[in-house]
């Protein structure tokens, strides 16, 4: 009975299946590549989708369907100035950056141009937008594609600002894909090519060049090359102590496509149109107080309004620095301390730093002058140099505090070093008003004109300055030469008399406001003979002779030494060493 049952179930399975090989519309079974379904083996007739409602259309399985939707959303986002007309597609213009049809991807696009060229508010779809696009339209392989994306993303930097942009794009520089982290390198170029980095941080820019340029494609290394080149016409010379972790072969190549630039300042290409309402605002008024002029006055007058580096928005460098900044630097890692200044190198070469309380700033920057890592004493010294130029006559009051610790490090030996460490203080010194320099100079002129006064008539004048002069070499010592260049035209007799007043040590250290040596040590050690300065300067010949010493009175020799009744030969001549420890 089971058997019977068993061949019955397999006698009704046939005949179903053959039944429904019978109704198979066999026409349905060949989908076109896009999901269509044409009902015979030739070319199908055009469907119309026009009847269908757009939203449909956005979401139809036909990519016709949707590129009918596309280009009809197109038309109305130009020609539309109510905003619920955008409003009510804003939801969809993530699905069309998405759209897996590469047809109909590149018309979303022109699509998404539209409507950031005309929404009353497009950066209500920023953040969802701008990742969509660098997900899947940078990779793409149609250049139509990627060249609409960079429009896209470069609209959305002139609605608002680039920093918010520049946040959404970056991941892309994170990608597995070579290709999309080259492309993603290129756009970030773009944008500060065309925009410039007035209105834009470079910290997040800079930050990734180092893995970049360690990129395994050659093609990312290249546009990472190429953004690097960008951010030094924007930049100068504040870019380079980010890139010395860079190989040697590419630091090379860098300065050689360094100094191949142009010396003109770079200009935006583009404004923001917060920018672009100021210029046509100052346009408008210059016109109506000339009374008509010529555009090209006109913008020679609006330019520098709007020109990367117009000095007229001093940067609050303690408001801009990261939360973290001093504890980076007080970090033992050297990578830490130099990237904390790396950052704050940026704000610091503004031109023009508004006045706040930099103390605790500068002072820290001083600190670091003693570092042990020469790559933080740059950086810091560079920082210094900014700050000393930004804040120009403001920075006076810090200057006491760590100009003295930038010279104790003139001592390294590195040229870059002492390169960083004198740009500082050349910007330091530049601070100093013009009242202060000529009191400085004033004083230093007093110092060297002692050796006139060596010749004045009162005698209470001579000795005074001799013994100031005297002091002056007493301190210096024999190894310190300057001082000797301004006593080498002093009289022969004069020069004795000047060596004659040095004071004793003691009272040289006593009278320069030093510490005298302790316990009695300086009672017993000699003092330091004078300078002779004909061995210095090779004038040995040129120097008076000494005059003989005169006879001795026959009464007054000495008696012939004798020593058991025979006559011996006078001393030798004592050494002169020793006739010069006498004459003292």
């Amino acid at each position: 009975m089971a058997v019977i049952l068993a061949r019955q179930k397999l006698l009704d399975k046939k005949i179903n299946y053959q039944r429904g090989v019978e109704d198979f519309d066999f026409g349905h079974f060949f989908l076109s590549e896009e999901g269509e379904t044409p009902h015979s083996y030739g070319s199908a007739p055009e469907e119309n989708f026009t009847a269908i409602p757009v939203q449909e259309r956005l979401d139809h399985k036909n990519w016709k369907a949707r590129v009918s939707a596309y280009e009809e959303l197109a038309k109305l986002f130009r020609t539309s100035v109510e905003d619920s007309d955008f409003r009510r597609y804003e939801g969809s213009l993530k699905k069309i950056a998405l759209d897996s049809n590469a047809v109909a991807q590149e018309s979303g696009l022109t699509t998404l141009i539209q409507f950031v060229e005309n929404a009353p508010d497009p950066n209500r779809t920023k953040n969802v937008v701008v990742p969509a696009v660098v997900e899947k339209c940078l990779s793409s392989t149609r250049a139509g594609t990627k060249a609409k994306a960079l429009e896209l993303i470069l609209l959305y930097v002139e609605v608002d600002s680039a920093d918010p942009v520049i946040e959404d794009v970056l991941p892309g520089l994170d990608a597995k894909l070579p290709k999309l982290v080259a492309t993603t390198t290129n756009v970030l170029t773009s944008i500060i090519r065309t925009f410039g980095i007035k209105n834009l941080n470079v910290k997040p820019l800079v930050k990734k060049l180092p893995p970049l340029f360690g990129h395994s494609d050659k093609n990312v290394r290249a546009e990472a090359n190429a953004m690097t080149i960008e951010l030094y016409r924007w930049l100068g010379k504040a870019i380079m102590p980010s890139l010395e972790d860079l190989k040697p072969v590419q630091q090379k190549e860098l300065t050689e496509a360094f100094e191949k630039l142009p010396d003109e300042r770079p200009t935006p290409q583009r404004y923001l149109r917060s920018q672009q309402a100021e210029m046509a605002a100052a346009a408008a008024a210059a016109e109506a107080g000339d009374g008509g002029a010529d555009d090209a006055e006109a913008e020679k007058k609006k330019m520098p309004e709007v020109d990367a580096q117009n000095p007229s928005d001093p940067v609050d460098v303690n408001a801009k620095m990261e939360k973290n900044f001093y504890e980076l630097l007080a970090s033992k890692k050297w990578q830490e301390r130099k990237e904390a200044l790396d950052a704050l190198l940026v704000l610091c070469n503004s031109p023009k730093i508004l006045d706040s309380h930099y103390s605790e700033l500068v002072g820290a920057l001083g600190k670091r002058m003693a570092d042990t890592n020469i790559n933080t004493v740059i950086v810091a010294a560079n920082c210094l140099e900014g700050l000393a130029r930004g804040l120009r006559d403001s920075f006076n009051k810090y200057k006491p505090s760590v100009a003295g610790l930038v010279m104790d490090r003139l001592k390294e030996r590195k040229v870059t070093v002492v390169e960083a460490l004198a740009g500082a203080l050349n910007a330091m010194y530049s601070t100093i008003r013009s009242p202060s320099k000529v009191e400085t100079v004033k004083l230093l002129c007093q110092t060297l004109i002692l050796q006139g006064l060596i010749d004045d008539a009162d005698a209470t004048v001579r000795e005074a300055t001799a013994e100031a002069l005297g002091t002056l070499m007493k301190l210096l010592l024999p190894r310190q030469l300057p001082l000797l260049l301004y006593t080498d035209k002093l009289h022969a007799a004069k020069k004795s008399k000047l060596l004659r007043n040095q004071p004793p040590l003691d009272k040289a250290l006593v009278q320069s406001g030093k510490s005298t040596p302790t316990g009695s040590q300086s009672e017993h050690k000699p003092s330091v003979s004078p300078v002779d300065t004909r061995s210095w300067h090779d004038q040995t010949q040129d120097a008076p002779p000494r005059e003989a010493a005169p006879a001795a009175d026959k009464e007054d020799e000495a008696p012939e030494r004798t020593i058991h009744g025979q006559v011996k030969k006078p001393l030798g001549k004592a050494p002169c060493h020793v006739i010069h420890q006498e004459t003292r």
